[in-house]
């Protein structure tokens, strides 16, 4: 049975002269040139960009969708296996538009879910440790 858009994961990227800065709302997890999603589910990526004309590209995803400042584009992908892809900006960005690569890391939805609630369990004990001091 296919996966509806409330089961789909939201996951927030913004392009930046010359990164890629990725956020799970709800989960206060942020990534810089790394994104991690779950394979066989929906994902919707708020693609924008901070500073100029970026374009968001996985291309053995079969997706690309241009990122503008001060608009929000929805990117909704999916990966059939899990595996790493390969990505980057497809769209002259200035000098460092050659270093705008990223990782696209699909696990198992099981794994997935552990790996973000580890990552946000960590995230709880740094700030818990970083008040104690």
């Amino acid at each position: 049975m296919p996966l509806s858009a409330e089961d789909a994961v939201y996951i927030k990227v913004t392009g930046h002269q010359w990164y890629w800065q990725i956020e799970y709302p709800g989960y206060e997890r942020q990534l810089t040139d790394e994104l991690h999603i779950p394979v066989n589910t929906p994902v919707h990526l708020h693609l924008t960009s901070a500073d100029v004309i970026h374009s968001f590209w996985v291309p053995r995803l079969g997706v690309k969708l241009d990122m503008l400042p001060g608009r929000t584009n929805v990117l909704r992908l999916e990966a059939s296996e899990p595996g790493i892809y390969r990505g980057q900006c497809a769209e002259y960005c200035g000098l460092g538009h050659a270093h705008m690569q990223f990782t696209v890391t699909a696990h198992e939805p099981v794994k997935f879910a552990l790996w973000l609630q580890g990552h946000t369990a960590a995230h709880h004990k740094l700030q818990e440790n970083a008040s104690d001091e």
